[in-house]
């Protein structure tokens, strides 16, 4: 899954921390204004992440910096607390039928059901091949963190893999393409989710949820252009 790199290689490596926001009170019986109630909920986000963030087990700097570089981000704390839906949204694919519809759901279905249908298609020339989760050797060198999910991963790589490399079976447009990727990439992130839900031990739990998010994000922000069309 080569389309990973690249963003990976910013999720686990980037050095930057966000500074801590503070917000003074309301005066006494002052009503807050739209901008501050606004605010309120991102700032009890980073709050809950940051606390998280404090615990001794999570002090791998893979997982500080997925932590501390996304405090801001309500999806982030979702996946933390395991609350992220495993099943997908009701079918969004109006219009598909016959190998089209068939392709897309194994696209964003589970990693049991890809492997169902891959022993027996119901559709031929359609494209069964992976690579699982591409990481640059170099981060695989220093990151143990990137090794061990590179692991983890693969079924649900594999899946994504099939997503992407099958997308001329559902438009040869770009802009639909785009829609249609980001059901597939949001599908990745749930049979990756569905690995850490099997995580006993709580904090690598945790771990293993950060880590989904950053492979999430890193294939969202930078696959736009890696859809085999």
């Amino acid at each position: 899954m080569k389309r990973t790199a690249h963003l990976l290689t910013v999720t686990l490596c980037s050095a930057a921390l966000l500074a801590s926001c503070s917000q003074a009170p309301a005066a006494p019986e002052q009503a807050a204004s739209p901008d501050q109630a606004s605010t309120a909920p991102a700032v009890s986000v980073r709050s809950q992440i940051l606390d998280l963030a404090q615990q001794p087990e999570l002090q791998d700097p893979d997982i500080q910096r997925i932590l501390r570089d996304n405090a801001d981000d309500a999806a982030l704390l979702e996946r933390l607390q395991g609350k992220r839906p495993t099943e997908g949204p009701a079918l969004q694919a109006q219009g598909l039928s016959g190998r089209a519809l068939y392709t897309y759901g194994v696209a964003t279905g589970s990693v049991s059901y890809y492997w169902n249908e891959r022993a027996a298609p119901n559709y031929s020339g359609l494209n069964w091949g992976y690579d699982g989760c591409s990481v640059p050797q170099w981060i695989l060198d220093r990151s143990e963190t990137a090794r061990t999910y590179k692991a983890k991963f693969h079924q649900p790589c594999i899946v994504h893999d099939f997503g992407y490399r099958n997308a001329s079976a559902i438009t040869s447009n770009w802009a639909v393409g785009q829609g249609y990727r980001l059901l597939v990439d949001q599908a990745f992130g749930r049979n990756m989710d569905r690995v850490c839900a099997g995580v006993s031990n709580y904090f690598s739990r945790v771990k293993c949820y950060a880590v989904s998010y950053a492979f999430e994000k890193a294939v969202t922000l930078g696959g736009f252009n890696k859809l085999d069309l």
